[in-house]
């Protein structure tokens, strides 16, 4: 491990044999996780078998009503038929949930199939479904080359898709991908590992729980290319066993035409470390503006709020500073760079000191995200931004540049790693590396406490102009909108949840607007009194106490419309 020039020989020193071993190890486990373009996706050939995914998601999908896969050789139309070992809708006396909806040409929970343990039955111990290409017991078999299905991807039109839109349940569990060269197979072909005889195994793909995203959303469409021996595999029909008879499929599809859109693994791959998660929901260039300044938004990384940048080196043209990436500005004259001239940086990071505690849930950063009159070189630069970029937290008081790297998972000890983010190709509609992404990041599934964050950027040559550090992703995503009237100001920072507790008493902080302070409450109507019951009155929005038997409903509560203007 290198020892940055600014850093003391002798904590490198007492730090590298331990770090070395668990990057190593680190190495290690990224690379078997890369093999899928998701950790949530775990893929198990069969031995002779290949099955990979080159990360497509939702390839296809369509909201409109008729959505529906391209042509493939599993279709009806195309004189294959599906058949299961059970099915949901004749149980239910309800047109769909059954074999046919399989390669009806249709996507969508109405046009789906779930086996006939999908509301909690057990009458069918192993679940199944499956596509003939032939009914001619002498037909010629299908070289099989890919396989997709999904469980709703498209029309959320349908009256009784009982999901008001897209269905995102009924996915978890493993997919056994099976082929044969019976003629004619069906629902009786027995499973004898031998394609000659009966059913012979592919392999496993196995969807695991987690943040649904750009990278895997787990009840789209995606296609996994499959051969035996570098080529494809001859076949008289598929079958695909599922581990839980509630998993739900739209649609099976065979040897379908290329997505037309390109996986977004052709352009950034994510790869979280153990324990950790690193989200993007595509989020691209937002607070980016050609006007000179262009203001960053106001976040924990902020030094308005205390927070202090550190960096490794600095170029030091007279622009490209270390304290630039939370100066509050995007664009390249408020950007860093390491040094590459006058001493060259070989191991370059970029940091932020928090000053405190503080529990991160998100990481943003860019390149060139505004500014363009005040940039070089004609407008928003587009350089520096490709390569690996390695996230890492730490809960060491005051980190630093001499912070070391942590010996174990304890960021206690110095710099642990939340995982990596490489930035591998440009794609004008899809992802433009040199504008700002924001990352969602969990630790367990929880927010992650640290007292620094650290960058380590993929070559001294790299810019970042801005990092942020819990940027207002609500605010962001359009789930809050906040409108100002005129001369007047509100403003939300992201807080979501402070101050909540469990157990009985839980109270909110003090404030001038409680009771005790003397400040009366007051309601435009209250359902407590129509209802007979001790809350849900005025007197709840301020008598410092959380919970539902501690607060105020209007007297329409419970469909009512005798108050025209509920205020409280």
């Amino acid at each position: 491990m290198y020892a940055p020039r600014f850093l003391p020989t002798r904590a490198t020193t007492c730090h590298r044999s331990c770090c070395l071993l668990i990057l190593s190890c680190y190495s290690l486990i990224a690379v078997t996780t890369a093999r899928a373009a998701s950790p949530r996706v775990v893929i198990t050939p069969a031995p002779g078998y290949a099955i990979t995914w080159d990360g497509n998601n939702g390839g296809f999908f369509s909201p409109d009503s008729g959505a529906g896969p391209s042509n493939n050789v599993a279709l009806a139309r195309n004189g294959a038929t599906a058949f299961t070992s059970s099915d949901l809708g004749p149980l239910l006396n309800i047109a769909y949930h059954r074999a046919t909806n399989l390669n009806d040409g249709l996507y969508g929970n109405s046009h789906s199939w779930i086996s006939a343990n999908g509301v909690g039955g057990n009458s069918d111990p192993d679940p199944f479904c499956g596509i003939r290409f032939s009914d001619d017991t002498f037909a010629t078999p299908v070289n099989l080359s890919s396989i997709a299905w999904s469980r709703d991807n498209g029309d959320t039109t349908a009256s009784d898709s009982g999901c008001g839109g897209t269905c995102t349940d009924r996915t978890l569990g493993t997919y056994t991908l099976q082929y044969t060269t019976v003629g004619a197979p069906d629902a009786n072909t027995p499973d004898t590992g031998d394609d000659a005889t009966g059913w012979a195994t592919i392999g496993t793909v196995q969807y695991l729980s987690g943040v649904e995203d750009a990278n895997f959303t787990s009840y789209l469409r995606h296609r996994f290319d499959i051969a035996q021996g570098g080529s494809p595999i001859p076949a008289t029909g598929i079958r695909i066993k599922v581990s839980n008879g509630s998993l739900d499929i739209d649609e099976v599809e065979v040897n379908p035409l290329p997505d037309p859109i390109p996986p977004i693994g052709n352009f950034i791959d994510i790869i979280p470390a153990t324990g950790f998660s690193i989200s993007w929901d595509r989020n691209e260039a937002i607070y980016s503006t050609p006007s000179s300044p262009a203001p960053a938004p106001v976040n924990d990384a902020s030094l308005s709020r205390g927070a202090v940048a550190f960096g490794s080196s600095e170029l030091n043209f007279g622009v490209h500073f270390i304290h630039n990436v939370n100066d509050g500005f995007y664009g390249n004259t408020h950007s860093w760079i390491p040094d590459f001239s006058a001493h060259p940086d070989p191991a370059p990071f970029i940091g932020i000191r928090f000053g405190k505690r503080i529990f991160i849930r998100n990481i943003a950063w860019g390149r060139d995200n505004g500014d363009v009159a005040g940039d070089c070189c004609g407008g928003t630069l587009k350089d520096r931004a490709l390569g690996l970029y390695t996230l890492q937290i730490t809960t060491v008081p005051n980190p630093g540049v001499a912070t070391p790297e942590a010996c174990g998972l304890t960021p206690d000890g110095g710099w642990v790693t939340v995982g990596t983010i490489n930035y591998k190709s440009d794609n004008v509609t899809y992802f433009n590396s040199y504008l700002r992404h924001r990352f969602d990041v969990t630790q367990n599934g929880n927010p992650i406490l640290a007292t620094g964050i650290r960058i380590k950027v993929p070559s001294n040559q790299s810019d970042i102009d801005e990092i942020e550090v819990n940027a207002n992703a609500a605010l962001e995503r359009s789930l809050v909108r906040i409108t100002n009237a005129p001369g007047f100001n509100i403003s939300w920072d992201g807080n979501d949840g402070q101050f909540n507790d469990p157990a009985t008493g839980a109270a909110p902080p003090p404030n001038r607007a409680l009771a005790s302070q003397d400040t009366v409450a007051f309601a435009s109507s209250e359902l407590g009194p129509l209802l007979n019951i001790p809350f849900h009155r005025a007197i709840d929005l301020n008598d410092g106490l959380y919970g539902n038997s501690h607060s105020w409903i209007s007297a329409n509560g419970v469909g009512g419309n005798s108050d025209p203007h509920q205020a409280a």
